[in-house]
């Protein structure tokens, strides 16, 4: 940018400073919007939200997703909430979320035997638990690095929030089991 002040008039900087910086962030939001809700969308479809969730506009955007999201990304700049920690919360939580497939990975031989022996890639099973292990504990340390200066009200609200997820899940498990069976 300093190259670009010496070389171009002071309008032309100027647009091209916030001009790029508008386009950044447009093409950033443009992306993040077009994938966040593909997770949500396919999870409501399967039963485990409202399957209304998922409608979809003329153009196929769920916008009663993207409103959701609007919404919860609204929160954070009305209350003033400082952008490094909501920064370092959804990339801990994030990491943290990961443990969970990444762990199924060491016991992936014994439970998918038929479709690992027909994978094209694989290795063996004392290399896949100590890449299993390996990883796990480096996600468990690049969350905690993330999530270690939270005061004991977030924790707490983490905890609780889990909990709830974890009984909402188990709620409607036999929903989406019913729904599978019934596309069977």
């Amino acid at each position: 940018m300093v190259s670009a002040k010496e070389i171009f008039p002071t309008s032309v900087y100027l647009f091209f400073v916030i001009g790029g910086a508008l386009f950044a962030l447009a093409t950033t939001l443009n992306g993040t919007l077009s994938w966040i809700t593909k997770g949500l969308f396919v999870a409501s479809k399967e039963g485990w939200f409202p399957e209304s969730l998922a409608d979809t506009n003329k153009h196929g955007v769920p916008y009663k997703l993207l409103l959701i999201f609007f919404v919860i990304g609204a929160v954070p700049i009305v209350t003033g909430m400082d952008v490094s920690f909501i920064s370092s919360l959804g990339v801990g939580l994030t990491v943290i979320c990961n443990v969970l497939p990444v762990s199924a990975a060491y016991r992936l031989k014994e439970k998918k035997a038929e479709a690992y022996e027909n994978a094209t890639f694989k290795i063996g099973n004392t290399a896949l638990r100590v890449i299993t292990v390996i990883s796990v504990i480096l996600l468990l340390v690049t969350g905690w690095l993330n999530l270690k200066d939270l005061n004991l009200v977030t924790w707490i609200s983490l905890a609780v929030f889990a909990v709830l997820c974890v009984i909402y899940a188990n709620l409607r498990e036999k929903v989406v089991i019913e729904k599978a069976a019934g596309k069977k």
